[in-house]
């Protein structure tokens, strides 16, 4: 991988992957069978290089294991059964280990990788681009400095300490844990943004924010101290993640961590844009009716099938934003209920001309 995506651990490798594909290899061409107890991850890769790679397997099959019970370990699991023939198959079938109870085919249909094919197939219809650009919170890598709690009267870090700094930087923050149905109006936690956008200078904290300032200089070896690449070069006490697209009034957000997953629409608290942490994804919006269509849109029961479809809900992340920029929001309006006719014209005209609801498409 190159640029933000080998920085951010995108280009994370397996060892246990890298090891298969050794194996793969060497049986290549032989009338060979081979069981190996992975990582559901290392099986899902596999399965998706088998468009690239393309060995000789006619059978690959996932058998789910509880890795808990079975190793004492925390992770989800299976033994991997795969045959070596003439065939190429790019799909697998998963089955319980223990009653043998078909679950799911994850694999490729045509050119998708989908986690479910029978709910893919349902919901193809919605596979295609976004007209909106989905964006991901903030990332700064360090909470106890960053992030603070707010108790009516007094903000405090997480070191349990009073900050007492200017408030024009300081914004309700939403955490995945956070997210839920319907509208969101407050937030547990706040965070101090240093900037607008990750190419701009802070210095200029020191003099408009003089007790802001203070504070991050207070804590400057932890600031100072993160390890990540993506803040080498940067301004000091800089974010990644933030952009214009940050301050939109209203956004509909979703959390990228939960199986069980809902778009929750965001207002403003008292007058600030609402932020997110860098494990939740947005839409953001100037008005709040054409968030709440948005919104009515993502929840729709069809685009819910196709998100299933590609879920693979033992994923680190099991949202992410190339999952999110599949769903074609034009082709989803098709299934809003015909009563709401005019606002969904009206919508369509939007996300035609991306003049009013347009995101900055910045990379």
């Amino acid at each position: 991988m190159a640029g933000v995506d080998a920085i951010t651990g995108k280009s994370n490798f397996d060892l246990a992957e890298y090891i298969c594909r050794q194996m793969f290899d060497l049986l290549e061409g032989e009338n060979a069978h081979l069981a190996l107890l992975l990582k559901n991850s290392v099986i899902k890769n596999i399965v998706y290089a088998q468009q690239y790679n393309s060995w000789h397997m006619s059978k690959i099959c996932q058998y789910n294991i509880d890795a808990k019970k079975e190793f004492d370990v925390s992770v989800a699991a299976s033994l991997m059964f795969c045959s070596f023939g003439n065939d190429i198959v790019r799909r697998c079938i998963v089955k319980d280990f223990y009653t043998q109870k078909y679950v799911q085919i994850f694999g490729w249909v045509n050119n998708n990788f989908v986690a479910d094919i029978s709910a893919y197939q349902e919901s193809v219809s919605i596979d295609g681009q976004s007209q909106l650009v989905w964006r991901s919170g903030i990332k700064h890598d360090c909470v106890k400095v960053m992030e603070l709690s707010f108790n009516g009267y007094e903000y405090r870090n997480g070191f349990g300490e009073v900050v007492d700094i200017e408030p024009d930087l300081i914004y309700p923050l939403l955490k995945s844990a956070d997210i839920k149905k319907g509208v969101i109006t407050s937030t547990r936690k706040f965070v101090i943004v240093t900037q607008r956008a990750t190419s701009d200078d802070t210095d200029w904290i020191k003099y408009k924010y003089p007790k802001t300032y203070q504070y991050l200089l207070s804590y400057a070896d932890f600031l100072d101290g993160r390890g990540s690449r993506i803040y080498r070069g940067r301004a000091r006490f800089c974010m990644f993640g933030i952009g214009e697209y940050s301050f939109k009034p209203y956004k509909v957000v979703v959390s990228g961590l939960y199986k069980k997953h809902c778009f929750s629409l965001v207002c403003p608290i008292s007058g600030k844009s609402v932020m997110l942490d860098d494990t939740c994804y947005m839409l953001g919006f100037d008005s709040f009716a054409d968030a709440e269509m948005a919104q009515k849109i993502l929840n729709s029961s069809p685009v819910q099938l196709f998100i299933n479809s590609l879920l693979f809900v033992d994923a680190k992340r099991v949202i992410n934003k190339e999952l999110l920029m599949r769903i074609d929001l034009m082709k989803a309006l098709e299934f809003i209920p015909d009563s709401e006719e005019e606002k969904i014209s009206q919508y369509r005209d939007k996300l035609k001309t991306n003049i009013e609801i347009r995101q900055t498409t910045l990379f």
